[in-house]
């Protein structure tokens, strides 16, 4: 038992970094054996170390007895003579609906210990994950299709933002399993509380912990030591792989990433995971939205867009762009009527019927079209227009495709209309380009159009 205790301490001296020592921490403290281990094992190494050592706990307020824990874990902090520090949550049901309990618990625990740390004007945050902890998230990004990089699990250093404020992770027991803290608890003779949670089966963590890693260990008692280094090889290569692209994508303008990329093909959907991230930090993308992006890509569907999250990652023939949902809203279902007594402002154009302006753009409109009939309005399904010479209709949309107008961009455009047969598109790169009607202009009506 004695190596045991051992084994714990080496694992908090090999990974008490200066920075950590310097910069004081507190301990999250849930009640649990893995907290309570990473309390005692932090406690007595303070007898040969000198660092400011604080508690914290977080009280999600989600089963009746959640008080009682907030209580036991002040009294096993007063008994190391360690300062207290503890935030109460109100979970709201609107939220857990949305969220889901452990995505709404997480999110709340990190913004509470972040808030802690300025309290307690420590830097470092200790958390009690151990190799369990780190195969059972690894097996549930696996069936949730996740990219590379979710796989890399959890680093024993990270610093992240939680309510605006930097705070800094340590994880000190990654290489221990969950038992062995236990045994060294009995050992010494502390107790721990459990959480009930832990053996609700409707959550898949504990279903993975309590019926998929047994029986994997069926196989080999070391399955949950090899699945959890395996995540720390996978964040080992993928650091080295986003290092080299993230050279290939510097110096490329915000929200637009050029293409062909200079990077192997298999590594396209890395330099797009690494791009997105970096746009939109808040964006979490599974495997399968990374594979349809990628053959946005490889078939050079130019027009087409994936959404991801709030988000439309649009293929545009030279690369890709990414453009906010509420964007593009504000266009839609768009239209002015046009009257020949005075001239409308709409956006960025100054628009009339008849007599045109100095520097104004002319559209001819076929005569017998009158001026109370012409709109101008946003793209709709089912514009058509009549292209010079041909008797026969052509459906708008198909020539914004044929001109690579992506389809969430479509609608941005104003075109002048008369019901569905649209006239001119007013800020088309090149008016001269739409194939229009061109009747003789001696028969036709007159609308100009004016940038302002």
């Amino acid at each position: 038992m004695s190596m045991l205790i051992e084994s714990i301490s080496e694992s908090l001296r090999n990974t008490l970094i200066p920075s950590v020592e310097r910069g004081g921490i507190g301990v999250a403290v849930s009640g649990g054996a893995d907290s309570v281990a990473l309390l005692c094992g932090l406690a007595a190494l303070r007898a040969t170390r000198s660092f400011r050592l604080v508690v914290f706990h977080v009280d999600h307020g989600l089963h009746e007895d959640s008080n009682q824990d907030a209580t036991w874990v002040s009294n096993l902090a007063l008994k190391y003579g360690l300062e207290f520090f503890s935030a109460s949550l109100q979970p709201s049901v609107d939220e857990l609906k949305k969220l889901g309990i452990e995505a709404w618990a997480r999110r709340e625990r990190y913004q509470a210990m972040a808030t802690m740390t300025k309290r307690a004007k420590v830097a470092w945050v200790a958390l009690g994950h151990t190799c369990d902890d780190q195969a059972e998230g690894l097996m549930m990004r696996l069936i949730a299709g996740s990219s590379p990089d979710g796989l890399q699990g959890m680093p024993v250093y990270r610093k992240m933002k939680a309510s605006g404020i930097s705070i800094r992770i340590w994880r000190p027991l990654l290489s221990l399993r969950g038992k062995e803290l236990r045994e060294y608890l009995k050992t010494i003779g502390q107790s721990w509380r459990e959480d009930p949670s832990n053996t609700d089966m409707t959550f898949m963590r504990n279903r993975i912990r309590h019926e998929v890693l047994p029986a994997i260990e069926d196989f080999s008692s070391r399955a949950v030591i090899h699945i959890s280094r395996f995540a720390k090889d996978v964040r080992r290569l993928q650091q080295g792989k986003r290092k080299i692209v993230l050279h290939a994508l510097r110096n490329i303008s915000p929200r637009f990433l050029p293409l062909p990329i200079k990077l192997p093909r298999e590594w396209f959907l890395d330099a797009i995971h690494c791009w997105l991230i970096q746009e939109v930090p808040e964006v979490r993308l599974t495997r399968d939205v990374l594979v349809l992006i990628q053959n946005l890509i490889i078939k050079n569907h130019a027009g087409k867009a994936v959404p991801v999250g709030k988000w439309f990652l649009i293929r545009e023939p030279q690369g890709l762009r990414i453009i906010e949902k509420n964007e593009l809203s504000n266009w839609d279902d768009f239209a002015v009527t046009l009257s020949s007594s005075s001239p409308v402002c709409i956006r960025e154009f100054l628009v009339g019927v008849g007599f045109p302006r100095k520097d104004s753009s002319v559209i001819s409109v076929p005569e017998g079209v009158r001026d109370s009939d012409l709109c101008v309005r946003s793209v709709q399904p089912g514009d058509f227009f009549r292209p010079p010479g041909r008797s026969r209709l052509s459906s708008l949309s198909r020539w914004m495709i044929k001109q690579k107008v992506p389809v969430v961009q479509r609608r941005k455009f104003l075109v002048v209309a008369s019901g569905r047969e649209v006239y001119a598109i007013l800020g088309w790169k090149n008016q001269a380009a739409f194939p229009s009607s061109a009747p003789n202009k001696d028969k036709c009506s007159t609308v100009w159009v004016t940038n302002v």
